[in-house]
């Protein structure tokens, strides 16, 4: 009984401190959601190609490629723009803002993968495994 006691108090506290390492995940209000899109996106025109979106009335272009986002960035950025799809509901169901630019930073994320798998010649590596895995 007492080492039963004993394991439970463990538990108990061990739970405890596990709960207390464990950082509260970000939250967006609107204004962030939309200065944050204002700020990762270029005026319309830009000298560089890109997809159109809406931010704060005016029409953005977001570049295809995203420089200077490394890819913990990326993800960073695609978990934000998530949140900001509930917290902002009404300016994306009108414009459709945060789910393009989700669409676009998955896109790239995807793309620098592939272009690391043919950088190193682990293209054809990645192909036979994917067949094994998915027979």
């Amino acid at each position: 009984m007492k080492t039963a006691l004993i394991s439970l108090c463990s538990m108990l506290l061990f739970g405890v401190s596990m709960s207390q390492e464990k950082k509260p995940l970000p939250t967006y209000s609107i204004q962030q959601c939309r200065v944050d899109t204002q700020e990762w996106t270029l005026p319309d025109p830009a000298p560089t190609p890109g997809h159109v979106i809406i931010v704060n009335g005016q029409n953005r272009l977001v570049p295809i490629t995203t420089a200077h986002a490394p890819i913990p960035k990326l993800l960073d950025r695609i978990y934000e723009m998530t949140i900001c799809e509930n917290v902002d509901a009404d300016f994306q169901r009108q414009f459709s803002t945060y789910s393009t630019m989700i669409g676009l930073y998955k896109e790239e994320h995807h793309s620098r993968y592939v272009a690391f798998l043919l950088k190193h010649n682990l293209h054809e590596q990645f192909i036979k495994e994917d067949a094994i895995a998915n027979e």
